[in-house]
């Protein structure tokens, strides 16, 4: 069985969404920086998505440290996995 949520995962998507939208584009950003923008672009998404009004976060203490390191985690995989998918592209256009 799944472990319980403390954040809806479809808010999260939601929100990152958005928050995706008030930066460069991710493949701008690698192109930039490469691997050392990853964590820099996954702290500043987090807190975007933190502050996203329509994510319901829980006001207990506990519980909200741990959704925000919930979301963390779930920001950190996105931005993991684009860049992945970046590198790909990008070793594959350098051996075209």
């Amino acid at each position: 069985m799944p472990k319980q949520r403390a954040v809806d995962s479809a808010a999260v998507q939601a929100a990152l969404a958005s928050a995706l939208t008030k930066f460069d584009a991710l493949d701008a950003t690698f192109e930039r920086q490469g691997l050392g923008g990853v964590n820099a672009m996954a702290e500043r998404l987090t807190a975007e998505v933190l502050a996203d009004p329509d994510l319901l976060m829980p006001s207990d203490g506990a519980a909200k440290e741990a959704a925000a390191k919930e979301v963390g985690a779930d920001v950190k995989r996105y931005i993991g996995q684009a860049f992945g998918a970046w590198n790909k592209r990008q070793a594959a256009a350098a051996g075209a």
